[in-house]
């Protein structure tokens, strides 16, 4: 699972070079990149983290761990 972060204001997603955010050059397999709110900082910081847990929760039931 893998999870991205774009600030609310849309600058970023100007500056940035392509949709993996440089995560290409160094994952295998599949990348799958998820908005959630916040930034780098408070992502993991109420009242950000509720949206990264709700991302996190509909990858896994799409994808049952084996």
């Amino acid at each position: 699972i893998k999870a991205a972060q774009f600030p609310d204001d849309g600058k970023f997603m100007a500056k940035r070079m392509d949709d993996s955010l440089g995560w290409c050059s160094v994952v295998t397999g599949e990348l799958m990149v998820y908005p959630v709110p916040g930034h780098h900082f408070n992502m993991l910081l109420e009242p950000h983290v509720r949206g990264v847990a709700v991302q996190l929760q509909q990858c896994l039931q799409q994808q049952p761990l084996s």
